[in-house]
């Protein structure tokens, strides 16, 4: 195959010629097709932009309406005339729809207005407004393609509208422009491009002619141009060597290379590439002798190249093949980047960085708009009405609430002054002096809560404040309920001490009979052996009235003596009055037992006097002897104490609660030990067992209402719950101390003035 070098030098012209109308005809094309789609582009570009420009008039007067400038409705009407004015160019216009599709405002056709245009086609059969509603809700705004006759005109052209959607009002808007004009700009353009293309061609066909007529002038120089690229070769700042390409042995290098790999000239001439360990990677160089048999040169490969130190370089390569003296070799030129890489890689680090914190702010800023309307949205959710107030007292911002409870849209709501306010929705007005409120609504027949917070900085005049609104009937209603069932609750508590009481002394009923049997028995008794003694006594003195009567013999008179001593006339009347003397002392225990039960039982509803404490327990302890008699040993330790004023039969009540329980824990024989002291101003009352102890579980709870550890039917639990709370009316309070197996001590603390009644003097318990 014939070389390009073996062409003779008009057949080289021949190509040169032929490759540049083959060149200029490429390059007219290549620009008449950038240039078609940069006019495309442009008229693009140009209706986006018109058509965001009127998006932002509708976002203009729609911030009026968040604002309460303006209604709704009346942005809304604003927003439609100011963009139904708007024109550009000779007589292009906007038209408004909505999501239907419906035409919300045509300026040209207001027929339009209001009608569904859903089924309008283009001569293609294309619904372009479906269209433009489709590419809204898919992508918020777009370009769409369709076919339309101009004004004035029945053939249809080609005509672009772009169309982007406006969310708060549900609306779309959108203008379009007819791309005929393209065209016509294009064949002009043409016909320019394809003049200037033939003036290209023309100039480079004479410069060839020129060129020719100087090649041979150029062969002959051709010496003296070896020359002085050699002296360029040595004496550029890049690095060139030459290698024969076959096994990469250096046949020359300049002194830039040397500089850069650090070896010297004996060290690179005559050695190969592969055995200095010049590339990092061998396969590069082969990789490069492959593309560059395939591509004929390469240029700006970048590579990694070893010194002799071992320092990695990064280099730009460009290769050429060449031939000297009849042997394929490669020139290899070489640029250093290895600084401007790490230029490069800090760029790009930095720019990373850059992108990053960009980012971060672009997430920031839709954080802070996200916890923005989530902070509306949760506002709107609650029942509370929450208002805001601006420096000067007016209305700023309020929730749904707000305006459900005034009747008012939110729009006419913002900017009243917030006295007007409170007078037309009949609320009290609140400020700095008078923070918070709770008043009936007569016409809502509703309790409201009204509060005031100040916020801001400064004089008053600037203060701002939040105002809360909430609807406390349910509240208030539940808390005359619970009134009601207190007042029931305190009626039951005193009907459940006087049960517990009476379920006590029903308890301890059968010890109590017990108790008055005895006595009753014995005087009984006495009282049988009495009549005896009656009928004797009168059997003697009857005999001894007979004999008295007759008195007629010595013999009468030693028989009365000897029936008087049989019948123990003289030890009848030294008994006699024992008997008596007992019986009186029964009858007593008798009277003393049943007045203690009596006082024991009475209602509480006594009056609080100053009693003697050791007195009232030693009553309480007549009547629960019998409970305790049989298994307890009771120590008495009494101190001097002074009257206390107290209510005597609650106390009653408590130190018989706890001998009770004293004596039940107690299984078969223990000690119960009652101490008394005066420490300060109060009457300390220690009542100990020896019994079972409570657990530590059990010592936390056992003050509870209806808490026991007893069998069923064998106690209530309101025990020690009842006397806690008559120690607490005192005034005092109730400690205990228990170990289980080793017993109990539960100490009473009460005041010398336990009550606050008048007190009466005198009255034992």
């Amino acid at each position: 195959m014939l070389a390009l070098k073996d062409l003779r030098v008009r057949m080289k012209l021949l190509l040169i010629i032929g490759s540049a109308l083959v060149g200029v005809i490429a390059l007219v094309s290549m620009s008449l097709l950038f240039l078609n789609q940069d006019l495309q582009r442009e008229k693009e570009l140009k209706t986006r932009h018109l058509v965001e420009t009127a998006h932002s008039v509708l976002g203009f007067y729609q911030k009026m309406s968040a604002e309460g400038k303006v209604s709704p409705q009346q942005a809304k009407t604003m927003a439609m005339a100011a963009v139904k004015a708007m024109r550009y160019g000779d007589n292009e216009y906007f038209w408004l729809n909505d999501m239907q599709p419906k035409i919300v405002m045509h300026p040209i056709k207001p027929e339009l207005d209001g009608t569904d245009v859903s089924n309008l086609k283009d001569t293609t059969g294309k619904r372009f407004i479906v269209a433009c509603v489709d590419t809204v809700k898919a992508h918020g705004a777009g370009f769409v393609y369709y076919l339309w006759p101009k004004p004035g005109f029945d053939k249809p052209v080609q005509k672009l509208s772009y169309v982007k959607g406006f969310a708060p009002w549900g609306w779309i808007i959108g203008s379009g422009i007819y791309l005929d004009d393209v065209k016509v700009i294009f064949w002009q353009s043409a016909r320019q491009y394809a003049l200037a293309g033939m003036a290209v061609f023309l100039l480079i066909t004479a410069m060839s002619v020129v060129v020719a007529g100087n090649i041979a002038r150029t062969e002959e120089s051709l010496r003296l141009s070896e020359e002085k690229f050699f002296k360029a070769f040595h004496a550029s700042p890049d690095c060139y060597t030459i290698s024969r390409k076959a096994d990469g042995v250096y046949i020359e290098a300049n002194e830039a290379f040397f500089r850069t790999t650090g070896y010297s000239r004996n060290e690179i001439i005559g050695h190969s590439s592969l055995d200095i360990g010049v590339w990092a990677n061998p396969e590069q160089r082969s990789q490069m002798i492959e593309r560059m048999g395939n591509e004929g040169g390469l240029r700006n490969i970048e590579t990694n190249q070893r010194t002799k130190s071992g320092e990695m370089r990064t280099l730009l390569c460009s290769c050429d093949p060449i031939t000297l003296k009849g042997e394929e070799c490669i020139i290899l030129i070489k640029h250093d980047i290895t600084g401007r890489k790490e230029r490069e890689r800090q760029l790009l680090k930095g720019k990373a960085e850059l992108t990053v914190k960009h980012e971060q702010l672009s997430i920031l800023f839709r954080t802070v708009e996200s916890i923005k309307k989530d902070w509306e949205r949760t506002m709107d959710c609650i029942d509370d009405q929450v208002i805001m107030l601006d420096g000067q007292g007016k209305v700023k911002r309020c929730n749904r609430s707000t305006a459900k409870f005034t009747g008012l849209p939110e729009g006419e709501i913002i900017g009243l002054d917030w006295t007007q306010f409170t007078q037309s929705a009949g609320m009290p007005s609140l400020g700095l002096n008078d923070r918070s409120a709770e008043y009936y609504h007569k016409d809502l027949e509703r309790w409201l809560s009204c509060n005031y917070y100040p916020w801001g900085a400064g004089g008053p005049g600037e203060l701002g404040a939040v105002i809360t609104i909430h609807d406390m009937t349910e509240s208030k209603l539940a808390a005359m309920e619970i009134g009601k069932a207190y007042h029931e609750l305190q009626v039951t508590q005193s009907q459940l001490i006087q049960q517990e009481k009476m379920a006590t002394i029903g308890q301890l009923a059968a010890g109590v009979a017990h108790e008055i049997n005895n006595p009753t028995g014995f005087v009984m008794s006495n009282l049988g052996t009495l009549g005896k003694y009656a009928d004797r006594l009168i059997e003697f003195i009857a005999a001894q009235t007979e004999a008295i009567g007759c008195q007629e013999s010595q013999e009468e008179a030693g028989r009365i003596t000897a029936l008087r001593k049989h019948l123990k006339i003289n030890y009848i009347i030294d008994d006699l009055p024992n008997l008596i003397r007992e019986s009186l002392g029964g009858t007593e225990r008798v009277k003393t037992i049943v007045q203690n039960l009596k006082g024991f039982s009475r209602q509480d509803q006594s009056q609080c006097q100053m009693t003697d404490i050791r007195e009232c327990i030693e009553s309480t302890i007549n009547i629960v002897w019998n409970e305790l008699k049989y298994k307890v040993t009771l120590n008495r330790e009494y101190g001097e104490l002074p009257l206390v004023r107290c209510y005597p039969q609650q106390l009653n009540q408590v130190i018989m609660n706890f001998l009770v329980n004293a004596g039940h824990a107690i299984e078969t024989q223990g000690e119960i030990t009652v101490r008394t002291w005066l420490q300060g101003n109060a009457v300390h009352i220690a009542i100990s067992d020896t019994g079972s102890g409570i657990s530590e579980e059990h010592r936390a709870r056992i003050f509870e209402p209806f808490f026991t550890t007893k069998e069923v039917g064998k106690g209530t639990g309101l025990g020690l719950s009842i006397s806690l709370n008559i120690i607490k009316k005192h005034g005092g309070d109730v400690a205990v101390e228990s170990e289980v197996g080793k017993g109990t001590t539960f100490t009473v603390t009460l005041p010398l003035d336990g009550c606050q009644e008048d007190v009466v003097i005198g009255e034992a318990c």
